[in-house]
């Protein structure tokens, strides 16, 4: 435990509560408690139990029960025994959590399980391993069909003691050698044994056997948020004299998720006027809400100036400055919190000259400014070349002349177009200006 450092762990056989509790009194930053569930038989205090630990501040619990109480009748149960369902009475454990990790919340259904062992030793029949596979089988399915149907929208944790490998049993018959989980294992659709590839790559978690009869399986909710390839055994020998005999004849599996909400990326950020950016990003996430955006004009400070409903990658920001530098980040936002900052994108708004009145400019005035379509411009020199353009570039109309054709020909036009802001270019020689003029 203190190489791992896990945020939960799930313990079997756990069979001496007073132990349990010095183990989480040692570890000040933990919590735990134990299932009432227990096999029938023996002595109840010695009994074994499925147990959590978990860390504080990270880990809140929020329930914790016994599952398939009322899981009954049990039609045609093997041996036609159903006081034997879950071994007797150990049942699996359901653990209700909020995960808090780097400010995201993720509600959590951790099942820790201990299924029915494999009857062995030299004088275990034929007879009896079967029936110790049937009732492993037949627990594991009802427990299926109540995930399926009570938990059918929740982010399930199966993890614990299998007591058999899921690319095929561990039992020592002769009916079949598929594995008790199967049916887990073949619905690819609502379910992923994550450590399914110790088994397949020949690892075991069992020091008698050469299988895997430890793992951690996911429902498809959590699918995404597995760190691919982060499951694997942890040698306890290694840290502990004689560990077969003093602490368990299994090894410990562990396994890494990441609940963080994936950044949106590739934010960019252009202009085609003076007043506008537009932004485009890329979505890497399948269940945000919508975006988060904000502005800065320092690249420090920013400020939120807009948000975007789910699946939407643009965003408009009008009634800019002309002329000046803009920079722009977003968060990706889900119902379980918010994702880093994307990348920082900056644009630098179209400089929009406005002559003032001083001598030797080109142009000096105009007015009034806005105006309903009625101006009188003032400018030094004789002749002009000028055109009038609206904020997109496109032309409407282009001609030369002196100033009063100037004046007759921009009022003349301005009188017929819609109310908006155009762009008047006058030129004379190498000198040029452009005026802003906004049309009620």
């Amino acid at each position: 435990m203190d190489s791992l450092k896990s945020d939960v762990y799930v313990f079997q056989e756990i069979a001496n509560l007073t132990i349990f509790h010095a183990i989480v009194a040692r570890n000040m930053n933990y919590k735990g408690f134990c299932t009432t569930a227990v096999s029938a038989g023996g002595i109840p205090a010695d009994a074994q139990r499925v147990c959590f630990m978990y860390k504080k501040g990270v880990i809140d619990s929020i329930s914790s029960r016994p599952l398939l109480t009322k899981a009954t009748p049990l039609p045609n149960y093997p041996e036609n025994n159903p006081a034997r369902f879950w071994a007797s009475g150990r049942l699996p454990f359901l653990f209700v959590t909020d995960a808090n990790i780097d400010g995201v919340k993720k509600r959590l259904h951790i099942v820790g399980i201990h299924a029915r062992a494999n009857t062995g030793g030299a004088n275990a029949t034929l007879a009896a391993k079967e029936l110790q596979y049937a009732q492993r089988k037949y627990d594991v399915e009802v427990l299926k069909d109540t995930l399926d149907a009570q938990f059918s929208n929740a982010n399930i944790i199966v993890a614990g003691d299998y007591n058999d490998d899921v690319d095929e049993t561990v039992s020592d018959i002769t009916s079949t050698k598929e594995s008790s989980y199967k049916k887990f294992v073949d619905d690819t659709k609502n379910y992923q044994v994550v450590t399914k590839q110790l088994s397949d790559n020949g690892f075991r978690s069992f020091l008698s056997f050469n299988n895997m009869i430890d793992h951690v399986m996911v429902s498809n909710e959590l699918v995404d948020n597995y760190v691919v390839n982060s499951v694997s055994t942890e040698m306890g020998f290694l840290y502990v004299n004689n560990y077969s005999s003093t602490t368990s004849d299994h090894l410990p599996i562990y396994a890494t998720f990441n609940f963080e909400i994936k950044s949106a990326t590739d934010l960019t950020a252009k202009t085609d006027t003076y007043d506008k950016a537009i932004l485009t990003w890329k979505d890497n996430t399948n269940n945000e809400t919508g975006f988060e955006i904000e502005r800065s004009t320092d690249g420090i400070t920013f400020v939120k100036v807009g948000d975007v409903a789910v699946n939407i990658v643009t965003f408009t920001n009008d009634n800019l400055k002309d002329g000046i530098k803009y920079f722009y980040r977003l968060r990706t936002i889900a119902l379980e919190g918010k994702s880093k900052y994307s990348n920082v994108a900056e644009v630098t708004t179209t400089k929009i000259l406005v002559s003032e009145p001083l001598e030797g400019d080109l142009l000096i005035n105009i007015s009034p400014n806005p105006t309903s379509g009625n101006v009188k411009i003032q400018a030094f020199g004789k002749t002009f070349d000028f055109s009038l353009t609206n904020l997109s570039g496109k032309s409407i109309m282009e001609n030369s002349g002196n100033l009063d054709a100037v004046n007759q020909s921009i009022n003349g036009k301005l009188s017929t177009l819609p109310a908006g802001i155009y762009l008047l270019k006058i030129q004379k020689g190498d000198r040029t200006e452009v005026l802003k003029i906004i049309k009620e």
